[in-house]
């Protein structure tokens, strides 16, 4: 998952606020009485308002992170013996050049940038 599918997720979730409004349109078209409609009506407006502020501080946090680069790969850090053994399992390559490329390649999506 990267920050595009987690964006699409929330603004999907964004969408109860809609359903909201749908229910209250059809509750306010249905016959009931009009303390008990007036008090259904109040009740969604209410729960359409908490899950916009809820909904806005989270793309607001989501907006922050994105902004602070906390979506970054992991940089890895390694001591001297970590580094050691890994060039003792990695040996370096030969002065050889490398031979031609053959057949074809298809670039697919690009990778996040790693820092």
């Amino acid at each position: 998952m990267n920050t595009f599918d987690l964006e699409d997720k929330i603004m999907k979730c964004w969408s109860v606020t809609d359903d909201i409004d749908l229910v209250a349109d059809v509750v306010g078209e249905e016959y009931m009485r009009p303390e008990s409609k007036d008090k259904l009506l109040n009740l969604l407006i209410g729960m359409r308002e908490m899950y916009n502020v809820r909904f806005n501080n989270l793309f607001d946090t989501f907006e922050n992170m994105v902004h602070n680069g906390q979506f970054r790969a992991t940089r890895f850090e390694f001591t001297e013996e970590e580094l050691d053994s890994l060039e003792d399992a990695f040996p370096p390559m030969a002065d050889e050049p490398l031979p031609e490329p053959t057949g074809t390649f298809e670039y697919g999506e690009p990778k996040e940038e790693i820092l």
